[in-house]
C-alpha cells in the first residue's frame, strides 16, 4: 500500500506542496476503506481533518463488487469521525462525485472544476 502525504497541516501551501500536487497521477488500486483507516493510525494528535484527492471512484483489483468497496469506505469514514477526525474528498473526475459523497457525505466532497476553484472549495468541503 502506497499513502503519499502531500501537505500537512502545519506545512504552508508553498511551491514545494504545489509541485507535490502536480505530481500525482492516478494508478494502481484503491481499497480506500484501508487507506483511510491507514491515515487515521498514521496521524499525529494535532491531526484533526485527512483530505483524499481522488477520481472519487474506490476499485481494487481484489474486489469486484463496487458496493462493497464504498461500504467499507463509509465505514471507515463513520469510524474516524467517532475519533474526531473529519475526512473529506477533493474529486478531481466529476463522474466519481456521486460515489464519493456517498462515502464522505455531500458536504465533504467538492470537485475541483478548476485550479483557481480550489481555495474555495477547500473551505467549504473542510468547514466544521
Amino acid at each position: 500500500m502506497r499513502l503519499q502525504k502531500i501537505k500537512s497541516g502545519s506545512d504552508r501551501f508553498d511551491a514545494t506542496v504545489r509541485s507535490r500536487l502536480a505530481a500525482l497521477r492516478a494508478a494502481g488500486s484503491t481499497r480506500l476503506g484501508t487507506v483511510l483507516r491507514d491515515a487515521v493510525a498514521r496521524r499525529d494528535a494535532a491531526t484533526r481533518l485527512v483530505l483524499v484527492i481522488s477520481d472519487g471512484e474506490p476499485h481494487d483489483i481484489d474486489a469486484h463488487e463496487p458496493d462493497y468497496l464504498v461500504a467499507d469506505a463509509q465505514h471507515a469514514v463513520r469510524q474516524a469521525a467517532r475519533e474526531g477526525l473529519v475526512m473529506a474528498c477533493l474529486v478531481l473526475d466529476p463522474a466519481g462525485a456521486r460515489t464519493a459523497a456517498r462515502i464522505f457525505g455531500p458536504h465533504r466532497v467538492g470537485v475541483l472544476q478548476a485550479l483557481g476553484h480550489l481555495p474555495r472549495t477547500l473551505r467549504r468541503i473542510t468547514a466544521r
